[in-house]
């Protein structure tokens, strides 16, 4: 899935309950049922809530061994969750721009669910700055994570390095591991962290 752009258009005209919009729809792009080897690059996901989800059930029935996927150089802007949230998959995030403006209608980004197999890099953050930076990662029964080179640009400064691991440690239980017993491989090249602003918002989208 390259160069595509998804968001809530046509979702304008629904009323507004307890002052959030009601919504009519989930997932803008969710990988599930024994899916396997999916490369998701170069899109725009904007204007969300539920945004991916990778592995729909906490049954392994279809998905051990499968849900093998790639994201990178994606925008996720004004997302409110699972930017993934993943069960059972070894999944690769590398060099995506995530982008929030509102924080209350923030969740978080990285979901770490059962037997999930995360393996982020690279990522830069664009968050307010009250949002708390244990908040970018979220547990759904997961037990590992593996973060690494994360920039984070908060309140509009200048982009500084963050353990998301260790962040995410330090204001919740129980602890995330960071063994996910797999290295990606199947990658040429991986984008220094601050390239990628530049790289996402010049490059994802269609006609680019």
């Amino acid at each position: 899935m390259d160069h595509n752009e998804f968001g809530d258009g046509g979702n304008d005209e629904q009323p507004a309950y307890f002052g959030r919009k009601y919504e009519v729809h989930d997932g803008l792009i969710d990988i599930v049922n024994g899916s396997d080897l999916v490369t998701v690059s170069y899109n725009r996901l904007q204007d969300h809530d539920k945004t991916m989800l990778i592995g729909n059930t906490d049954k392994p029935a279809h998905d051990v061994g499968k849900l093998r996927v790639t994201l990178h150089h994606n925008l996720f802007s004004e997302i409110g969750q699972r930017a993934p949230r993943v069960r059972y998959g070894q999944v690769h995030v590398y060099d995506n721009l995530y982008s929030v403006e509102d924080p209350a209608a923030y969740t978080y980004s990285l979901g770490v669910g059962v037997e999930s197999r995360i393996y982020a890099e690279n990522n830069l953050f664009r968050i307010p700055a009250g949002l708390p930076l244990g908040q970018l990662v979220h547990y759904w029964k997961g037990t590992v994570l593996h973060a690494s080179g994360t920039l984070v640009a908060r309140g509009g400064q200048w982009p500084r390095p963050v353990d998301l691991l260790a962040e995410y440690n330090a204001a919740n239980d129980p602890d995330l591991g960071s063994d996910v017993g797999w290295t990606p491989s199947l990658v040429e090249r991986v984008d220094p962290a601050w390239a990628v602003p530049a790289l996402v918002l010049a490059g994802a989208g269609p006609g680019r």
